[in-house]
């Protein structure tokens, strides 16, 4: 019984793992452009091939969510 259950723990924490990892990959992706800590309208783009957020014109940061 309880070599199943070291089997059935160290499965679950393998499936864990590999939803973790695999979860930006799965992600829509969507970008905020941030100046001073305050939202603004557009000047970002999720690039679906990098997998990450392209500054295309925000005066401030691109923050991915």
């Amino acid at each position: 019984m309880l070599k199943q259950l070291g089997k059935l723990l160290l499965l679950v924490a393998l499936l864990a793992t590999l939803a973790a990892s695999s979860a930006p990959a799965l992600a829509n992706g969507g970008c905020d452009c941030a100046v001073n800590g305050k939202h603004h309208q557009g000047g970002c783009h999720y690039d679906t091939k990098a997998f990450q957020c392209v500054n295309t014109g925000c005066p401030g940061w691109c923050i991915q969510f």
